[in-house]
Order: structure tokens, then C-alpha cells, then sequence
């Protein structure tokens, strides 16, 4: 199976900042998404949210009342081979933390416990690093980041822009003015 973490992001116009926060929130709920981080100043707002990866194409696809898009990009990093070698290093470091622990049942004098236990400490914490990691690119592979950005309205020359970034291996967050002619 194929372990693909995807990224996307859309750039919208906006009318009214405040209202886009709440418009956001509920569309989460929609996909079962939750926010992860908002940022925001006088005059900007960026909201960070995951959604489920297998709700990625229809979140994508379902964000036309934001406002007006201006921009939209789709991006995939498969990470396969990463996924299953970290696999299969994790579970021959288990193997090896078992033969460790029957050895250290076994081991004759103070010398060879200690050597055993040595052992047995590195590779325990090989397997905890290991873990970590592999929770991590599970985790991305299986929630997509959206982040999703406005610049509220300064003056009459100035309009409102969201941007959305939907990356789970990092966050890519944009806001610009526009400049009305």
C-alpha cells in the first residue's frame, strides 16, 4: 500500500475577516478537522487545522464560499519507502530487545549483566526514538495541515485575502495584499 502525504493550497479574496474564522470552524466540522493554531494581529489572521488525508480531495474541492480564488495547488510526497523501513527497523530492534532480555536472564557474571543491560538500554532507546518517528509520519500521512490566512481590509485601495496551505509535513502559509485599480 502506498503512503502518500499530500499538500495543497488555495488563496481566496475575502470580504470580511472576522466572519471568515467562524466560516472556517464550521467547515471543519464538516470533515471532521479540528483547528491546531491560530495566529492573528491587528490586521491578519492565520488558522491552522488538520483534516482527516481521506477528506483531502473533498475539502479541496468544497471551499467555494471563503470567497473568490485566486490561486490553487495540489502537491504529493510519497513516503512508501520510508514508511516500511522504518517499519522493518522497529521490528528488528524489538526482536533484538527480546534476545537482550533473555540474555540478561541467562548472562553468568557482573560483567556480562552490565554489558547486557548497556545493550539493552541503547536499543530500548533506539525503539523509543523509533516509535516517535513512526507516529509522526503516520500521523501525517493520515491528517493533512490546513492553514488558512486573511489580510482584513486597511484602506479603500486594499482588499481582504484568505490563503489555505494544506500540508501535514509542513505548515506553508501565505497572505498578500492586493492592490484595487
Amino acid at each position: 500500500e502506498r503512503k502518500i502525504i499530500k499538500s495543497g493550497s488555495l488563496d481566496f479574496e475575502v470580504k470580511n475577516l472576522s466572519e471568515i474564522e467562524n466560516k472556517i470552524a464550521e467547515w471543519l466540522k464538516g470533515f471532521d478537522g479540528y483547528i491546531s493554531n491560530t495566529w492573528t494581529n491587528r490586521n491578519r489572521l492565520t488558522i491552522t487545522a488538520k483534516v482527516p488525508a481521506n477528506r483531502f480531495e473533498e475539502a479541496m474541492n468544497s471551499t467555494g464560499n471563503f470567497g473568490i480564488l485566486n490561486s490553487r495547488s495540489i502537491s504529493t510526497d510519497d513516503v512508501t519507502e520510508n514508511f516500511y523501513d522504518l517499519e522493518t527497523r522497529l521490528n528488528t530492534r524489538k526482536i533484538l530487545q527480546q534476545k537482550l532480555s533473555g540474555y540478561l536472564k541467562d548472562a553468568k557474571n557482573i560483567s556480562d549483566l552490565l554489558e547486557i543491560e548497556r545493550q539493552l538500554n541503547n536499543v530500548t532507546s533506539e525503539i523509543e526514538s523509533m516509535e516517535k518517528q513512526f507516529r509522526r509520519l503516520s500521523n501525517q500521512i493520515e491528517f493533512s495541515t490546513i492553514s488558512k490566512g486573511g489580510v482584513s481590509e486597511i484602506d479603500k485601495t486594499l482588499t481582504s485575502v484568505a490563503a489555505i496551505s494544506i500540508s501535514p509535513v509542513g505548515i506553508s502559509l501565505f497572505t498578500a495584499l492586493l492592490t484595487l485599480t
